[in-house]
């Protein structure tokens, strides 16, 4: 159906099998390397907004309190979404 549904987009000629080969892609794992990279850039963005949003709050309101009780609020919601999921996890796809 999908070389069908192509055939007036794909060059002319253009065989099932040489289709199959050349033009369709497959489904493929990602390596332990590359999730290790992202998992790394996450932390690091993380920690960064973290850092960016402390900051603003203490030049916006000039004091560290603020920005430390944003920080708590932010990882408190972060936690109850989490738990909510995993209480869900059978129930919400």
């Amino acid at each position: 159906k999908l070389f069908e549904g192509l055939k007036n987009h794909l060059p002319a000629g253009l065989t099932y099998r040489d289709f199959d080969t050349k033009y369709k892609q497959y489904s493929q794992t990602v390596l332990p390397t590359i999730s290790d990279d992202l998992k790394a850039g996450a932390q690091t963005a993380t920690i960064f907004s973290l850092l960016i949003i402390c900051l603003y709050i203490f030049i916006r309101f000039r004091d560290w309190r603020y920005s430390l009780g944003t920080i708590v609020a932010l990882l408190h919601d972060v936690f109850v979404t989490l738990a909510v999921f995993s209480f869900l996890k059978n129930v919400v796809p």
